[in-house]
C-alpha cells in the first residue's frame, strides 16, 4: 500500500497525564491507537498505518493517507471507540516536508 496515492503523513498525539505511567503503560497505549486507528483507515481506503513512538507522557501513532482531511472523520471515530479524545491531537505534514499542520482540535497550538 505505498506510493503516491498515500502521499501525506498523518500523526495522532496522545498526551496522558496519569501519574506513575511506565513504558509498558505507553507501548499498550501507542499499540491500541496505531491498531484502531491504522484498520480505520485501511478500511475505508484512505491510509494505513506506519508505526509510532513514546516518550514521557506522550504517544505518536503515525499514518499515511491519501488526504487528511478525508481521514480526519475517520480518525475520529476510532478515537471515540477507543474512549481517547481528550489530551488527543491530529496534525498532518505538509508535501514539502517541514510544517506540521494541526487538524484537530481547531484550537491546539501548532507542535
Amino acid at each position: 500500500m505505498s506510493g503516491d496515492r498515500f502521499s501525506f503523513t498523518l500523526v495522532v498525539r496522545m498526551i496522558l497525564t496519569e501519574d506513575g505511567l511506565v513504558d509498558l503503560d505507553l507501548l499498550n497505549a501507542r499499540h491500541r491507537l496505531e491498531v484502531l486507528v491504522g484498520n480505520a483507515l485501511t478500511d475505508a481506503h484512505l491510509g494505513y498505518g506506519d508505526g509510532g513512538d513514546f516518550g514521557t507522557g506522550t504517544v505518536n501513532a503515525y499514518f499515511f493517507v491519501s488526504d487528511p482531511h478525508r481521514a480526519l472523520p475517520v480518525v475520529l471515530e476510532a478515537l471515540r471507540r477507543l474512549k481517547e479524545t481528550e489530551g488527543v491531537a491530529v496534525a498532518w505534514l505538509d508535501k514539502a516536508g517541514d510544517t506540521w499542520r494541526v487538524l484537530w482540535p481547531e484550537n491546539y497550538p501548532n507542535p
